[in-house]
């Protein structure tokens, strides 16, 4: 059951790393169209943020058999880190 979780953790993580590789697109249009500076920091701290958080994701979901959870708990682990993840996107 932990290895279900933890590829789950994993894919779902992937897309949360790419959607902030996106939203690092629409940094860089903000950069080159010269737009405000408040506009250029929230971009980039979207763009930052969705990427750490992806990589949290797959870091749990890559450490999750070394936890000793039983299976209630891995599933409420790995549901909240999704819900989470996708809730901050």
């Amino acid at each position: 059951m932990a290895a279900l979780f933890s590829k789950c953790l994993i894919f779902h993580g992937a897309i949360i790393i790419l959607i902030g590789l996106l939203s690092g697109l629409i940094y860089w249009q903000t950069i080159v169209r010269d737009k405000k500076s408040e506009v250029i920091c929230s971009w980039r701290i979207a763009h930052v943020f969705l990427a750490i958080e992806g990589m949290f994701i797959m870091i749990v979901g890559l450490s999750i058999s070394y936890l000793a959870l039983n299976d209630i708990a891995l599933r409420v682990l790995a549901w909240m880190m999704i819900i989470s993840g996708y809730g901050f996107t």
